[in-house]
């Protein structure tokens, strides 16, 4: 018996949908049923006569034994079409995911208002989001070449766990390919550029550190060249843990030309340009950052500045990797909990004398930078709290609170 298409089911959707029922109605009713309980926990759309949804309900409620299962997937009606998805799922989870990834192909359907949908798309739309969640439970089925389209839709949200079970993506070659097939590789990037297989991208780089695959160094250094903004920065920690200087010498050269104010291409890297400059050789540091040293005032608001982020560079000399948050008046500054290169002290006082000179002076002209001070004297850390919390109270203090006026003489109290 073949099903007559619904008026709300597309002409490209039905072939699909046609595919799964038959698959379904070859499986006895006992079995049948028994994949409808397993799969009670989800919770699914109930549709009235218009194609619209009319409330969530649990799919015992709505198959109650396996001949009402069979029922109604031979009447091919709305509520058991919209379930047979995730009831084939059960089943055989390999068709499952072919069946979905088939659904997912098929264009997206638009909205003309919050609640109101074109003809067929509330079904429709309904019926894509279980397909998505069912190929990210199970993203191991499916070819990495459709994981890429369906990421660069902007539809997959798959756990690493997941992923890491792929048969595709045990090796650095095959995850190298599939990176190239982002939009990070095939996009124009641009400083505000958004691309919708961010997440998928960053699991995949992820994945060729962890395998230690330095073959991709080439490929991430030619992109770090083009790309900007957060790619740039994602690509630039990845290429220092796989162990290539190039990100680290090209952030030392933008910082000596002045670029980090001024060059909207940094964005993110500024701070990690900042920590390359005093890494690569402390007593040079000073000549290097010259251009942002001649009027270095801090600021207690906003996004961090260079200055900022030069005074917590010299706070974390004392303090490394202890999660301390400095008094630059940089509550957003990040250099001494993530940036810290270990924990020992790294000397950049003693390499060049003119930062403490710099530091006084400004400690001197400016209140905010007397917390950068506090470590000159390399001062006992009882000293150091007691003198910290003296500069906090005077810095929270609050103003005078205004007399109360004196209640008129008749007043009600």
């Amino acid at each position: 018996m073949v099903a007559a298409r619904s008026p709300f089911i597309s002409t490209e959707l039905a072939p699909i949908l046609e595919r799964i029922r038959k698959r379904l109605l070859e499986v006895p009713a006992k079995k049948l049923h028994a994949a409808v309980l397993r799969a009670e926990g989800w919770a699914t759309d109930a549709f009235d006569e218009r194609g619209l949804g009319t409330g969530s309900t649990w799919f015992k409620d709505k198959f109650p034994d396996g001949a009402a299962t069979v029922a109604a997937l031979e009447n091919g009606t709305l509520d058991a079409l919209e379930c047979a998805l995730s009831i084939l799922e059960v089943i055989d989870r390999q068709r499952a995911v072919s069946e979905a990834l088939a659904i997912l192909t098929l264009p997206k359907p638009v909205l003309k208002f919050e609640y109101e949908f074109e003809e067929d798309a509330f079904f429709v739309s309904v019926l894509r989001l279980r397909a998505v969640h069912l190929v990210e439970r199970n993203a191991d089925l499916a070819p990495v070449g459709a994981l890429l389209g369906v990421a660069a839709r902007g539809d997959l949200l798959v756990e690493r766990k997941v992923l890491d079970r792929h048969p595709s993506l045990q090796t650095g070659a095959p995850i190298t390919e599939a990176l190239e097939k982002t939009q990070w590789f095939t996009a124009t990037l641009q400083a505000d550029s958004f691309h919708r297989d961010n997440e998928f991208a960053r699991y995949l780089l992820a994945r060729l550190v962890a395998l230690a695959y330095t073959p991709a160094i080439r490929v991430l250094e030619e992109r770090f060249a083009m790309a900007q903004h957060e790619v740039r920065w994602t690509i630039a920690k990845a290429l220092d843990k796989l162990g290539s200087k190039a990100p680290r010498r090209v952030l030392i050269a933008a910082a000596e030309r002045g670029e980090l104010e001024t060059h909207p291409t940094w964005g993110a890297l500024r701070e990690e340009a900042l920590w390359a400059v005093f890494m690569e050789d402390p007593r040079t540091a000073y000549d290097k950052l010259a251009p942002y040293l001649a009027y270095p005032t801090l600021t207690d608001s906003g996004p961090p500045t260079i200055a900022n982020m030069i005074a917590g560079i010299l706070s974390a000399d004392r303090w490394g990797k202890k999660n301390y948050r400095t008094m630059t008046g940089c509550s957003g500054c990040t250099a001494v909990q993530q940036l810290a290169r270990g924990t020992k002290k790294r000397g950049y006082y003693e390499a060049d004398p003119r930062w403490a000179a710099l530091v006084e002076r400004m400690s001197a002209e400016d209140p905010l930078w007397e917390g950068v001070a506090l470590n000159l004297a390399n001062l006992p850390e009882a000293e150091f709290w007691r003198r910290m919390a003296a500069l906090e109270r005077r810095r929270k203090r609050k103003k005078p609170v205004p007399a109360k006026k004196k209640p008129r003489k008749g007043a009600r109290g």
